[in-house]
């Protein structure tokens, strides 16, 4: 049976495009607005999508919702996440993109510049561990020596990475320390890649994570 998955609509995304990657992994996307996120269902499924800039996003969202009342409901509910590129960042700490973009630090995580000066990463990469418990994570055969596609000129750099998480993943960009690529932390889900983009494989692994969150 399909699996009913929330997915925020953003002007600072392409959630139509993550859209089409959920139907075609045969669960169903619902679509909601941004003060829909309060009114979902405990143990609900959201996806935030997010493509730009850290502070059009987190604006964006402001604009409709505090961002310690979207964190609070969401540790409250028991709402599963899954962030996707810049999402992914939004759940961390902070961003130096913009030190006073407010993020929801469900991932205790710095976000920082890839580069000095500051450019984007763009093109596929190979994922590696960076910790996971002997593959306890049934995803970890979908990740592991895996190619996505990245695109950003922020992220997590492994060398400060200190999150207990469930499983984590690295990448390495061309000319750049090694990245975290995928978070797994309980019922939060980080990927700094774009599942969107990456091909047939990149929509087996959001349906796959969909439906571990599901617990199916």
């Amino acid at each position: 049976m399909p699996i009913e998955v929330n997915l925020i609509k953003l002007r600072s995304s392409n959630w139509r495009s993550v859209q089409q990657s959920v139907i075609k992994g045969d669960n169903i996307p619902k679509i909601i607005e941004i003060h829909e996120v309060v009114k979902l269902q405990k143990n609900a499924i959201l996806i935030i999508p997010g493509v730009g800039n850290i502070s059009a996003l987190v604006d964006e969202l402001r604009d409709k919702i505090s961002i310690v009342q979207l964190r609070s409901y969401i540790e409250l509910q028991n709402i599963k996440v899954i962030g996707i590129c810049l999402g992914y960042q939004f759940l961390c700490s902070r961003s130096d993109e913009d030190k006073f973009a407010e993020c929801l630090n469900l991932f205790d995580c710095v976000v920082e510049s890839i580069f000095t000066p500051s450019k984007p990463s763009v093109g596929w990469g190979k994922l590696n561990v960076i910790n996971s418990k002997k593959n306890a994570n049934p995803l970890s055969n979908l990740l592991i020596d895996k190619t996505f596609y990245f695109t950003h000129s922020f992220g997590v750099k492994v060398s400060g990475f200190k999150l207990k998480a469930q499983d984590a993943f690295s990448y390495s960009p061309k000319g750049s320390e090694d990245l975290v690529a995928a978070i797994f932390n309980g019922n939060i889900i980080g990927f700094q890649f774009h599942l969107e983009k990456s091909g047939q494989h990149g929509i087996s692994l959001l349906s796959s994570t969909i439906n571990y969150l599901a617990g199916e």
